[in-house]
């Protein structure tokens, strides 16, 4: 099987039939619809899930949320199938929604925080549609992976340009990185340059691109990760 195949299962028709929740295995399912590719809520999950599993350098986690909406359950879902969860931190600027996330998710040992301390894990995830840099890179301590998945359009972003230039950056999609993910600001400014763009998600399941060392802060730009942003993972 070609790796583009591994990657990328098209099945015809407007609708995915037969389709479970992917693990990180069965990493991408599209839906050849009239309109084009459809990515589903599930392609998304299992793309954060995926970047985590090879870019986290651990397999017994402490899992960092900043957000408490529907993609941090998404991402929650996803990744506790993939590791073992020894603490799960969260953070949002809305306390009820913070509390109702912990309630949901109640088999988790889930701890509410202010984002300094929900920073502090192995594995953060941010979430939000801000427009306000909510993660300072002095909270983020080395060897953390993070999975940038609130940004989806210019503007937006929740990491500190900072962070983002010590970080070693892969995306979903080069151009949709640039135009709209977490990246998009600092580029904008001129804090970081496309060309320090470590590899696409798809590089790294191949084992072309990924982690060096273990202090490494890694950081996983979703771009998005919507439905209609990706063509594929960029497999060359």
């Amino acid at each position: 099987m070609r790796p583009e195949e591994i990657l990328i299962h098209r099945t015809s028709g407007t609708e995915c039939e037969g389709f479970d929740p992917p693990t990180v295995q069965e990493v991408q399912t599209s839906c050849n619809a009239t309109a084009g590719d459809i990515f589903t809520t599930q392609q998304a999950r299992s793309a954060g899930a995926l970047a985590a599993k090879y870019l986290c350098p651990k397999s017994e986690i402490v899992l960092g949320i900043i957000g408490a909406g529907h993609r941090a359950e998404e991402q929650l879902e996803a990744i506790a199938r993939e590791f073992i969860l020894s603490t799960v931190k969260i953070w949002d600027a809305d306390a009820g929604r913070a509390e109702a996330f912990r309630q949901k998710y109640c088999q988790y040992p889930i701890e509410i925080c202010n984002p300094k301390k929900t920073c502090h894990c192995d594995l953060l995830v941010t979430t939000t549609p801000s427009r306000r840099r909510v993660v300072k890179a002095r909270w983020v301590h080395a060897g953390t992976h993070i999975n940038a998945m609130g940004a989806d359009e210019p503007g937006k972003g929740e990491l500190d340009p900072t962070l983002i230039a010590v970080g070693k950056v892969f995306v979903s999609d080069r151009e949709r990185a640039i135009h709209a993910g977490e990246i998009n600001v600092p580029v904008a400014k001129g804090f970081f340059s496309p060309d320090r763009i470590a590899g696409t998600l798809g590089e790294v399941v191949l084992g072309e691109k990924g982690r060096t060392s273990d202090t490494e802060i890694t950081i996983f730009d979703s771009a998005g990760c919507g439905p209609g942003t990706w063509q594929s993972l960029q497999i060359p």
